[in-house]
């Protein structure tokens, strides 16, 4: 069964996708798809038949950096802008009265589309705000979503047990669930598509799966395919997670069919893969947390209009997405979103305009002062040099020869002097004074 619906999902959604390469609609459609804990690497080691058959028709994105964990990532999806404007510098506790956080009087993503006739949808994990400034349960909808099904707080542990016994929460209703969280969040934005939609009104939503972060509970054998087996320990559950987001990614693109002509799908994670999963052999050095490579470099595809198939090596940022998405919609915003370039010329082959990326971690994130052992920093330039800051040490990296990391330059090597002076100018421009007040 699992076979034959692969195959005739393949004829669907690959006419589809061909047909919408050489369409440029005025108002196209979103279908923004995170997945929770996902490093560069992970997509290539692990079988995903539905990234096979259409990975081929996505334009990959293989220089696209997030921030070491989940919140600020988030943040950045929604805001456009640095997530220390706001105090956002680790993981949200959502039931806690901390400073940081998206406030209802920030200009959000959605909001904007949605005051512009887009048909606004959030699904799944949020993990963007504590309690201090608005009602969590309603937090989505707060920022412009017109509904937020199958909600998620933080982590499913945070008032939840694992991915099989989780607090779920439908436009502000709170409920128990037992329903695995991927196939439970899939099957909520499948009664979006299928019923929500019959008014053609152009949609903006966004997908934001709890899996495969951990606990790393192994997905019911109905997403997984036949004879599929799970390998034991932590690795192994995060890869049957894996498979079974693969096998919900499928469900979602086919639902689209026509809608696939006017539509942009999109598939990103938010941060590098765990530590306690480690993918071995792995050739990216260090993990979620870390401003190495394996920490904030991750995967992102993009199909659907005008989009040219292939791999893309523009430098991008994660807090560039609210930019792109109203230049595609062809909206205007007439303030926020400060910090976000549009990369919407790279879709058609074209270049970004960013020069650098910036990624940012401390802790507390309640407007005190952060504990130094976790302000870590990076900044990564186009050309590929790489200043990093951790644990109270700087070090320096030339990706475009080492994209490793595996040999540190110096910041006291004259020869590179120039380069981190750049650089730390970089750093210095975006904790001003009045946006980093400690």
């Amino acid at each position: 069964m699992f076979r034959c619906a692969t195959v005739l999902l393949a004829s669907v959604v690959l006419s589809t996708l061909a047909r919408a390469q050489s369409t440029d609609p005025a108002r196209p459609n979103f279908l923004v798809i995170v997945w929770d804990d996902v490093g560069h690497e992970d997509l290539v080691h692990v079988p995903t038949r539905t990234l096979d058959l259409f990975g081929p028709l996505a334009r990959r994105y293989e220089r696209f950096y997030a921030t070491p964990t989940c919140s600020p990532s988030r943040f950045l999806l929604q805001a456009g802008r640095y997530p220390h404007h706001d105090f956002v510098g680790g993981a949200m506790e959502p039931l806690a009265t901390f400073e940081g956080g998206l406030r209802p009087n920030r200009i959000a993503l959605a909001e904007v589309l949605h005051s512009n006739g887009y048909r606004t949808a959030y699904f799944g994990k949020w993990h963007v705000n504590g309690s201090k400034f608005m009602d969590v349960r309603e937090s989505a909808r707060l920022a412009g979503y017109s509904t937020w099904r199958a909600g998620i707080l933080g982590n499913v542990v945070a008032d939840g047990v694992d991915h099989y016994d989780w607090v779920r929460y439908d436009d502000g209703k709170r409920s128990n669930e037992t329903t695995y969280t991927t196939r439970a969040i899939t099957d909520a934005v499948t009664n979006f598509l299928s019923a929500d939609l019959v008014g053609g009104e152009p949609f903006y939503a966004q997908v934001s799966y709890a899996a495969p972060h951990e606990p790393f509970d192994a997905p019911p054998a109905s997403m997984l395919p036949p004879g599929y087996l799970v390998l034991p320990g932590n690795r192994g559950g995060f890869e049957a997670s894996l498979v079974a987001l693969d096998t919900a990614l499928g469900e979602l693109v086919g639902l689209l069919g026509p809608l696939m002509a006017n539509t942009y799908v999109v598939l990103m994670s938010d941060n590098g893969t765990p530590h306690n999963a480690p993918l071995q052999g792995g050739a990216y050095k260090g993990y979620k947390l870390t401003q190495y490579e394996g920490g904030i470099r991750v995967p992102m595809l993009v199909w659907g209009v005008g989009t040219q198939p292939g791999v893309d090596v523009e430098l991008i940022s994660a807090v560039d997405w609210p930019a792109t998405v109203l230049e595609l919609a062809n909206v205007h915003a007439s303030h926020g979103f400060e910090d976000s370039i549009s990369f919407a010329p790279t879709l058609a082959g074209g270049s970004s305009p960013r020069e650098y990326v910036w990624s940012h971690r401390f802790t507390p994130n309640n407007g005190v002062q952060p504990v130094l052992s976790l302000h870590r920093w990076a900044v990564v330039r186009d050309d590929g040099m790489k200043l990093w800051f951790q644990d109270g040490v700087e070090q320096l990296f030339d990706l475009s020869v080492d994209p490793f990391e595996t040999t540190n330059l110096g910041v006291t090597n004259p020869a590179y002097f120039a380069d981190v002076l750049d650089l730390e100018a970089f750093k210095d421009s975006v904790l001003t004074p009045t946006t980093w007040p400690y």
